[in-house]
């Protein structure tokens, strides 16, 4: 018998009496992690040195700390799921050709459709393709296309400059963190999923079974508190895939939950979905060009009240430049905005019709029309026109009102802007 197969059969004779809470765990971890990335810096600094006694303890400690824990997680996936492991569900992916997944976020069903497609014998080689109402996005190889639906451009970038823009994703955010450090946590965890263990919290798993059918379920949740999120996934142990999961917010739970409902594993997924040249007509635009559009829109957006004049100057040089951006529309409005607190009215409802009467998408875009618009005629003191507009800027939100709940609506809306904007003028003086 191997030596391995003796320590996990002592463990599952004897099993271990460990007690434990979450703040202890957190310590742990972060002096584990702070350990290995003080390493990190110090081999880069002098592989040669022989670091300080006192360190080579400390990371020492923290290794042995979180070899152990990595290794009882072993032990307790065997012991306790032994219809499932995560390692099934590994090699069952590796034999896919797609994937496509239905998503929907706050409750909202069919909110965007995930489709990849393996595109070689490794799943290192794919395509995805990510579509909402308005949005699409499509990953090759490490390029990255995201389209507006509606737009003439598609634009273009690499993965690893996704993952560094200002708003990237929260679980871009994870996925960076993880491959950044799985040099260090290789070594250490048999299994990515055993690295994920080392860094989440409150990880717990369990297997259901159905009442009515007798199909078994194994579930896993736990929590990544850097980042705010929590998760949830079952994977069918007969199968052993993913079959639903979900990622929210612990401290707003019905705000910002994301659900992978409905998941359909190799169905067909045509490659042309993948060209998004052929399949919009939209024009490409690549790396610098690009570039140059974001920064102009960041540069403006960046202009805080009541610099109006200031913001105006620069949203009409965003719009007049590039009339074919995908934040056109939204700069358009903004620029009508800022007409609007100039007191130049006519000039602002030409902006807020020309949003109206020319883009369909984005849908918010247009809806923003509609409320700058009500806001403007109640500046003008045409208080009906204004109730008028506003009411179709709810229509478009989904928030259907009428009479006197929608004037009261709309009195508290225009209350609140007008506070925000005098919240804005005390914090430029100040």
């Amino acid at each position: 018998m191997k030596p391995a197969d003796n320590i996990e059969r002592q463990v599952k004779a004897n099993p271990p009496n460990i007690t434990t809470n979450k703040d202890t765990d957190q310590r742990i971890l972060e002096d584990a992690f702070g350990a290995m990335d003080d390493a990190k810096v110090q081999c880069k600094q002098d592989a040669g040195n022989t670091m300080p006694h006192r360190k080579i303890k400390r990371m020492a400690v923290a290794a042995s700390v979180v070899l152990a824990i990595g290794l009882f997680a072993v032990f307790f996936d065997r012991a306790t799921s032994p219809a499932w492991a995560i390692e099934q569900t590994i090699e069952a992916i590796a034999n896919l050709d797609s994937a496509t997944l239905h998503c929907e976020f706050s409750g909202k069903p069919n909110i965007f459709t995930l489709k990849i497609k393996r595109q070689a014998d490794s799943w290192k080689s794919f395509s995805a393709y990510a579509e909402s109402d308005e949005l699409v996005g499509v990953i090759i190889g490490s390029d990255y296309y995201h389209y507006r639906k509606g737009s003439k451009e598609i634009y273009t970038c690499k993965i690893e400059d996704l993952a560094n823009h200002e708003r990237r994703l929260n679980l871009m955010k994870m996925w960076q963190e993880m491959v950044a450090r799985a040099e260090w946590i290789a070594p250490l965890a048999p299994t990515l999923f055993h690295a994920a263990k080392l860094i989440a919290s409150d990880w717990k798993e369990i297997t259901v079974t159905d009442a009515q059918t007798g199909s078994v379920t194994a579930v896993i949740s736990g929590k990544y508190k850097p980042l705010g999120l929590a998760f949830e996934a079952s994977f069918d142990v007969v199968t052993k895939l993913l079959v639903s999961a979900k990622v929210w917010d612990p401290d707003a739970e019905k705000k910002g939950q994301i659900r992978i409902t409905v998941i359909e594993y190799n169905a067909e997924i045509p490659d042309d979905i993948f060209d998004l040249e052929k399949a919009t007509g939209a024009k490409l635009i690549k790396g610098e060009e690009s570039q140059k559009r974001w920064d102009m829109h960041r540069k403006a957006h960046s202009i805080e009240p009541p610099n109006w004049q200031e913001a105006l100057t620069a949203m009409k040089e965003l719009y007049e430049t590039y009339p074919d951006f995908i934040n056109t529309p939204e700069a358009i409005n903004y620029a009508g905005w800022c007409h609007t607190h100039l007191g130049q009215y006519d000039e602002a409802m030409q902006c807020y019709q020309k949003v109206i009467e020319h883009y369909k998408f984005p849908e918010w875009a247009v809806a923003d029309a509609w409320q700058f618009k009500a806001y403007t005629f109640k500046k003008m003191g045409e208080n009906e026109k204004a109730i008028e507009a506003f009411g179709i800027y709810l229509d478009m939100r989904g928030k259907k009102l009428e009479g006197q709940e929608l004037t009261d609506r709309f009195n508290k809306h225009i209350k609140c802007t007008e506070d925000a904007i005098e919240q804005l003028k005390k914090q430029k003086v100040n």
